[in-house]
């Protein structure tokens, strides 16, 4: 694959990440105003930075994989998927920790939606684009 065209497609993955993430907080802050969830805010804001940066992160080291190793694209995938799950894992313990056991339904209901969401954007995404950095 040409490194032009693996640089436009890790652009628009994070380009479409950002924007994902970006259209699930606007919705989340009108759900917050229409039905007064004020207590819900820093559960949008804590899952809007972690999908950004999980979206931004994934299409850079994609494309930087794509281009040098696209024999080991599988194995980033596998890897992704693992880094996902572990950083995860480790912003609803910080969250805990932080915002203590009383506030972690709502967290965590906020969070999947988010999570879910950039689990279907890779998902997809990468569907769409699977010959990129094959061998043929």
């Amino acid at each position: 694959m040409i490194d032009k065209n693996i640089d436009h497609l890790s652009w628009n993955y994070r380009k479409q990440g950002i924007g994902l993430v970006g259209a699930l907080f606007l919705m989340g802050l009108l759900l917050i105003n229409l039905l007064h969830l004020e207590n819900i805010l820093t559960a949008f804001i804590t899952s809007t930075v972690y999908g950004l940066i999980i979206e931004f992160a994934d299409g850079l080291v994609w494309g930087k994989v794509a281009r040098k190793a696209a024999d080991n694209l599988t194995n980033f995938f596998m890897g992704v998927s693992i880094v996902r799950i572990l950083s995860a894992l480790l912003m609803i313990l910080i969250y805990y920790m932080i915002a203590g056991r009383a506030a972690m339904f709502n967290f965590l209901v906020v969070f999947a939606c988010f999570y879910l969401a950039i689990i279907l954007h890779h998902t997809l995404f990468f569907r769409k684009h699977a010959d990129v950095g094959s061998v043929n």
